[in-house]
């Protein structure tokens, strides 16, 4: 059985994973589709939360910085839907 769930995490935490990436890629642009690598952590962070580890005011503190980042990154008017210029 364990053979089988380690298949299942190298199939989903690569091919599919990459396929979506790609496939961001070429909807989206590489320069758009980039600054979402940096939510990662964040999506690390609440698995962890999820599986019941309770996160440290560092790791809550990182992921809110990332999220700004990626909103000042990608244009908070943008993702808002206003027009920007």
């Amino acid at each position: 059985m364990q053979h089988l769930a380690d298949f299942y995490m190298e199939i989903a935490g690569s091919v599919v994973a990459y396929l979506f990436w790609n496939m961001a890629i070429a909807i989206r642009g590489a320069g758009k589709t980039a600054i979402f690598f940096n939510f990662v952590p964040v999506f690390a962070l609440a698995i962890q939360a999820i599986v019941g580890d309770c996160p440290s005011l560092t790791q809550l503190t990182g992921s809110a910085l990332t999220i700004i980042g990626v909103l000042i990154g990608q244009g908070i008017s943008k993702i808002s839907g206003k027009n920007s210029q």
